[in-house]
């Protein structure tokens, strides 16, 4: 299910196959370290890599639906890298 939000995130940033495999290796550490502590989170429901609004890498958390009280348990960055919070609706395997 992670993969799936993973990959749904990173298509609506459009951030294409090559520049996920160009980001450094640290990154994708830092989402494995905390990947089960997030989605520990009820309405957390998916992890991914992307860039913020500014372009930097960051770690993108996707949310069933928008909420505040919710928001406020994520922290703004993790290991150096900004934290940007989605709404990613509910998500289905196919």
């Amino acid at each position: 299910m992670a993969i799936i939000g993973a990959l749904l995130l990173l298509i609506a940033l459009n951030v294409g196959a090559s520049e996920v495999n160009a980001m450094s290796d640290s990154v994708q550490e830092v989402k494995k370290k905390y990947v089960q502590q997030l989605m520990a989170i009820e309405g957390v429901r998916s992890i991914g890599i992307g860039r913020n609004a500014q372009g930097e890498v960051a770690i993108i958390v996707g949310l069933d639906k928008p909420q505040t009280e919710l928001q406020a348990q994520i922290p703004p960055e993790l290991d150096g890298y900004p934290v940007v919070i989605q709404t990613v609706g509910k998500i289905n395997a196919q």
